[in-house]
């Protein structure tokens, strides 16, 4: 039932190629992308791409999920409380409500969430 979008399945696709082809990521760190991918959904990885190039991101998509603040911010705060991203805003103001959405800030993909986009990609 997870996986009935055809986005998910096409990364748990990659992933599984990369776990049977690529020796370089340990059993432990292929597990947890795994895993990831199970319980992620489709907003979380399009929100990964998002960040990982900006430029790139189709701004209608963007747009769209900024006006869904309701879902996109907790997506946002799990991406960066699981080790995917760098969070781009001043400690201080990590615990406030922002006026605009979390997609709007510079945020970046961590070393890990690098790893992991590539795990679920071509």
């Amino acid at each position: 039932m997870r996986t009935h979008h055809a986005e998910k399945r096409e990364c748990l696709k990659n992933a599984l190629f990369h776990i049977a082809t690529d020796k370089s990521t340990d059993d432990e760190t292929q597990g947890f992308f795994l895993a990831l991918v199970d319980v992620f959904t489709v907003t979380h990885i399009e929100i990964v791409r998002l960040f990982r190039n900006r430029a790139t991101f189709p701004q209608e998509r963007l747009r769209a999920l900024d006006a869904n603040r309701n879902l996109t911010d907790p997506t946002v705060l799990d991406l960066n409380a699981r080790g995917l991203l760098n969070d781009p805003r001043p400690f201080a103001a990590r615990t406030r409500e922002p006026l605009h959405g979390l997609v709007s800030d510079p945020w970046n993909l961590s070393n890990l969430g690098v790893r992991f986009l590539a795990f679920i990609s071509e």
